[in-house]
């Protein structure tokens, strides 16, 4: 790319002002850290980077509509400092929790620096296409437009390494022990960024410093000597404001960059390939989405559960919540993202067969322990991680059988087929294949009784509908039921 003073071992920085266009030599900063290297204390990576991981980008960046669109747009709000519970020594330990909105703290640092570099190059970008839309005069045209192109490859390129970072973060189940998780790919990224290895092969780095390609950057030593940027205030520029930065666009990175493209210097090279196409998925708006954990993922998490230990256990959890989910996609997305951490390699993630259980189970044609089954088998999940197979709350009555997550599924599955029509047939087949699949023959009768209170209870559930949800009223049967005066047993004699 152009060399400027805003190279790419140094974009995280934006003030430029006192460099007085003096360019630093690009191999100054390598050979500076070699000496250094060779006395320093500079703490090893525990995996060691053996190959680029990566994708070089050497193409400009393309806006399309999933960018343009604040509707859509996916952004990442600033780490928050949040106290979870280790798995299996319930001691609380802290780390770090980015919010992500649509429309580890040991890698807070990095994690930012990354952030900052897209927000930068993302305005740089916008900058260079803006001046080149001005009256350009001769080869001015064709230098801004190189500008433009560069730096919208440089873009792409940090786009693509946070899109991978997110993949590798969301596969985690961290049952590292505090403080010694590692994630390869934003080590690899600063390693990269530091020595300017974008126009790099793995064995041409390795061959020009291998020494660095296993240096932990993100222990304290190694943070000095590979000068670790943390942007300052982060809510300054989260959301995408670059204080000065038009500024210090027109009066230091304009000039220079102007400067080195009329007289190109013996470090001069481009990013930008003529021909070069972009990845197939580069950004978090490319389908398939990555799969976000979602609020009740964090809260059972931070509580000190494991997802991969105990995966059943969670969609127990999170299908009693009050409120629960607003629809099916929702609960489809959850199912999902706990399949993408129990197979990091996609393993066992059929969306295909997901849709259709977690469909199932919605709309009551699946039982709970038949949901379990399926995930058992597909999963290949021992005793204990399908356990609770069913787990009571004490309501009235801890011994009414009749107050189970099973039924309460299923009758929630049969007010969701009829309420687009709000017709809901006392003999409904699937409901009554799924209640004796489930129960004995002879439930049958306490079976109509709830049937019937809740087809009586209709209206209620018209105003339960404007609060976003007819399955609630499963809720009210169940305390009728569960009064002395409707003892499920004297419905049963």
């Amino acid at each position: 790319m152009v060399c400027t003073t805003l190279k790419g071992s140094s974009i995280g920085c934006i003030d430029r002002s006192k460099s007085k266009g003096k360019r630093k030599a690009k191999g100054a900063f390598s050979l500076s850290a070699t000496n250094a290297m060779k006395h320093s204390t500079a703490v090893p990576l525990c995996w060691p980077i053996t190959s680029f991981a990566i994708l070089l980008v050497h193409a400009e960046i393309v806006m399309d509509d999933s960018l343009k669109n604040d509707d859509t747009r996916i952004t990442y709000r600033e780490p928050q400092e949040i106290e979870v519970i280790q798995v299996g020594t319930t001691e609380s330990y802290k780390m770090c929790h980015v919010l992500v909105l649509e429309g580890g703290k040991k890698y807070q640092d990095l994690w930012l620096e990354l952030s900052h570099n897209i927000v930068l190059c993302s305005k740089l970008w916008e900058l260079w296409e803006e001046e080149g839309m001005k009256k350009l005069k001769g080869k001015k045209t064709n230098m801004v437009e190189t500008c433009r192109k560069n730096t919208g490859v440089m873009l792409v390129q940090h786009m693509l390494t946070r899109r991978l970072v997110v993949e590798q973060l969301l596969k985690l189940d961290y049952l590292t022990e505090p403080g010694k998780e590692s994630i390869p790919l934003l080590d690899e990224w600063k390693i990269r960024m530091c020595h300017d290895w974008w126009n790099k092969s793995y064995d041409e780095a390795f061959t020009e410093g291998r020494e660095f390609l296993s240096a932990d950057l993100v222990t304290a030593p190694s943070k000095a000597f590979f000068r670790i940027i943390v942007p300052p205030y982060p809510s300054m520029w989260i959301n995408g404001r670059v204080q000065g930065i038009h500024k210090t666009f027109e009066c230091t990175i304009k000039p220079q960059a102007l400067d080195e493209l009329k007289k190109p210097s013996k470090f001069h090279k481009t990013r930008h390939l003529k021909d070069d196409e972009l990845p197939g998925r580069w950004h978090e708006g490319h389908n398939p989405c990555p799969f976000f954990w979602s609020a009740a993922q964090w809260e059972w998490y931070s509580e000190g559960h494991s997802f991969a230990e105990t995966p059943v256990a969670f969609f127990n959890f999170v299908l009693r919540k009050e409120p629960s989910y607003a629809d099916v996609k929702e609960f489809e997305h959850d199912v999902k993202s706990i399949a993408n951490i129990i197979f990091p390699n996609g393993n066992g993630n059929d969306c295909d067969n997901i849709q259709g259980i977690v469909g199932g189970l919605w709309l009551g044609e699946m039982t709970w322990r038949e949901f379990v089954d399926y995930l058992r088998q597909k999963w290949n999940l021992d005793e204990n991680s399908c356990k609770p197979w069913e787990k009571r709350p004490s309501i009235l009555d801890e011994k009414n059988l009749f107050d189970s997550l099973e039924a309460q599924l299923i009758f929630q599955g049969f007010m969701r087929r009829g309420s687009e029509n709000r017709d809901w047939n006392p003999e409904d087949q699937i409901l009554w294949e799924s209640l004796l699949r489930m129960s004995p023959k002879e439930y049958e009768p306490v079976w109509k009784k709830v049937v019937k209170t809740i087809l009586e209870e209709e209206k209620s559930a018209r105003c339960i509908e404007g609060c976003g949800e007819l399955v609630t009223i499963f809720k009210m049967t169940l305390m009728v039921i569960l009064a002395s005066q409707l003892n499920p047993w004297r419905i049963l004699k």
